[in-house]
């Protein structure tokens, strides 16, 4: 197996043009995930969390700085990793099992692979006896089922997620944050996770990188030494997690009580 991080920032910086302005996204980024790893990106609205993902997955060039994947600069779109976004963006004239199956036709594999790896991951999220629902006839967390088995199905080395689970009332995120758990540990898939949420970052990741208001620079990278596997119904009520949570809110406070949390 190789050795060494999977991704590296190395000094990543990000400027946008906007109404005749420059705006910096994030300065100066510095951090690695090691292969496997769970890390979330904690940080207010606008400090570029999104941008850094953007970045990796290669949808997007730094102004300046470089990111490494597996130890080689990303300079074209990233294939070795899978994007969810917080957005819904399900087909809404495809059923469940052809929004899941949509990436292996696009690389054209072949039809029976298909067919096994859609019945694979449609029980993998439990929503057997809907392969043929269209996204209209779903939940809300259903649909979030579907959108993470769409990324998962073509098996990329490290999942990027974007805050997918912010639309979801508190019941649904729970039931979605032990879902992902439960896969990652099956997988051991590097994941990404932005969000905004302490809680939330909490109860997911190994690590938590904190970032600034925008410009967003790293302001804390603090490791999450909870027991593994994660009964992510009761870890909150932990002393340990309060510890934890105490230390990740000092840590944004200042951001969010100035008003640039948005």
């Amino acid at each position: 197996m190789p050795v060494g991080p999977i991704i590296v920032w190395e000094n990543i910086t990000k400027q946008f043009q906007k109404n005749g302005r420059t705006v910096e996204a994030v300065r100066g980024i510095s951090a690695s995930i090691e292969r496997g790893e769970f890390v979330a990106l904690l940080g207010p609205s606008g400090c570029g969390k999104t941008t850094l993902l953007h970045i990796t997955a290669g949808l997007a060039r730094a102004t300046s700085g470089t990111v490494r994947y597996d130890d080689q600069p990303v300079q074209a779109i990233n294939t070795r990793t899978g994007y969810m976004t917080q957005k819904d963006n399900l087909l809404p004239w495809r059923t469940v099992e052809d929004n899941i199956g949509l990436p292996l036709r696009i690389r054209h594999v072949d039809p029976a692979r298909r067919r096994t790896l859609i019945d694979q991951y449609v029980r993998m999220i439990g929503l057997t006896g809907f392969e043929r629902h269209y996204p209209a006839e779903l939940s809300g967390g259903m649909r979030k089922r579907v959108l993470l088995a769409r990324s998962l199905i073509y098996d990329p080395e490290t999942l990027l997620m974007d805050e997918p689970f912010g639309a979801l009332d508190a019941q649904l995120r729970l039931i979605m944050h032990d879902q992902v758990l439960r896969i990652w540990a099956e997988t051991r898939k590097t994941i990404v996770f932005v969000t905004h949420d302490i809680v939330e970052a909490i109860t997911l990741a190994d690590r938590v990188i904190v970032l600034t208001s925008r410009p967003g620079t790293v302001k804390l990278v603090q490791p999450i030494n909870l027991p593994r596997p994660r009964d992510v119904f009761r870890v909150r009520f932990t002393p340990e997690f309060s510890a934890l949570h105490d230390i990740l809110w000092k840590a944004i406070e200042d951001d969010y009580k100035t008003g640039e949390a948005g």
